[in-house]
């Protein structure tokens, strides 16, 4: 095999990667985060679904909590009609490069995966954390449009100040543009391979 196919297999395999972002825990979330949600003012048990729409995020299987909260304030919580849920779901309407929230459980096996368009971009299992000390999960400097939680067995979860800011053009290249351009070098390949013959 020539040097030109073997650079361009190498190519296509490192576009072949997702897109990764790094994850993080830390006491205060983002830097400086474009948008925050903080489910203040909403009545216990409420649904929060699409309340926060308008500003570009919906949840499932998250209702308000008045009592139960992390830090100082109250949160939301996965017990949505009073039935514990084992997936809340973060759907964002544009991708977004940085995501964090205030997170705590009262089981381990809890996992954290951030995807888009459908495909895992990255993930993490955050392990058990006492209610009443925030922490903070997330991920920064990937491309996303939906977040996961999935709960194991009957675990409660808080989770507050959803913390996020939109992907920009730049940040990462989506799957269908990586999906073109590896195209692109495949064909590449094929010329190169006629021409020797």
């Amino acid at each position: 095999m020539n040097r030109f196919a073997t650079t361009v297999g190498g190519l296509l395999a490192v576009l072949a990667a997702p897109a990764m972002g790094a994850t993080f825990n830390n006491t205060a979330g983002l830097t400086s985060p474009g948008t925050t949600i903080t489910f203040d003012g909403l009545s216990s048990g409420t649904f929060i679904g699409s309340t926060y729409a308008g500003l570009g995020i919906t949840f499932t299987g998250l209702s308000a909590s008045s009592t139960d909260t992390i830090g100082t304030a109250p949160g939301a919580t996965n017990a949505v009609d009073g039935t514990p849920t084992t997936t809340v779901t973060f759907t964002f309407s544009s991708p977004v490069a940085d995501v964090a929230f205030e997170f705590a459980t009262n089981r381990l096996g809890t996992s954290v995966s951030g995807k888009l368009e459908g495909n895992t971009v990255d993930s993490f299992q955050p392990g058990s954390f006492s209610i009443g000390s925030p922490t903070f999960f997330g991920f920064t400097g990937g491309r996303f449009d939906q977040i996961t939680v999935d709960l194991s067995g009957d675990a409660t979860a808080l989770i507050d100040n959803v913390q996020f800011s939109l992907a920009t053009a730049t940040d990462v290249p989506e799957p269908t543009s990586k999906a073109v351009l590896m195209a692109g070098l495949a064909g590449l390949v094929v010329l190169g391979r006629r021409r020797r013959t």
